[in-house]
């Protein structure tokens, strides 16, 4: 691990905690209990969890800690991948919400007397301010649908 992430990295200072505590003839899985509940990530509280139990129950531990790894680090990319395409479909809400505002601003500027009809008399008033209600809950719900936590 110090080759990999360097001697002052969290990793190698933790490992080198339980290994300090496995010298103090602290049992293994009370070492990697301390360290999961310090770390505060379920990951490593469920591989202690799976530790504990492989320990206790006997069988082939190396294959029991592998199969575990192997379904943790499933489980991280299956988060990653989940990441990845709520944030693609956050930047697609985020450019449709401004589309219309866009073409609203292009219009103006490109033809500057076209929108008067919309907003110089009561009828168009009302019917853009229906609009503008319907574009604003329209942008709730779509933030609502892709605030999504992982």
């Amino acid at each position: 691990m110090t080759i990999l992430y360097g001697a002052d990295s969290i990793i190698v200072k933790e490992l080198q905690c339980i290994e300090y505590k496995l010298n103090m003839n602290v049992t293994l899985e009370k070492a990697m209990e301390n360290f999961a509940m310090r770390s505060g990530q379920e990951e490593i509280l469920n591989f202690t969890q799976v530790l504990w139990t492989a320990k206790k129950s006997g069988g082939d531990f190396n294959k029991i800690i592998q199969r575990t790894a192997g379904i943790i680090h499933e489980k991280i990319e299956i988060k990653k991948e989940i990441k990845i395409l709520v944030s693609a479909k956050q930047l697609e809400q985020k450019i449709m919400n401004g589309i219309p505002i866009a073409i609203i601003l292009y219009i103006n500027f490109s033809n500057p007397g076209f929108l008067n009809g919309m907003y110089g008399n009561i009828t168009g008033v009302i019917l853009m301010t229906v609009c503008l209600v319907i574009y604003m809950t329209a942008y709730y719900i779509a933030r609502k649908i892709v605030d999504i936590e992982i």
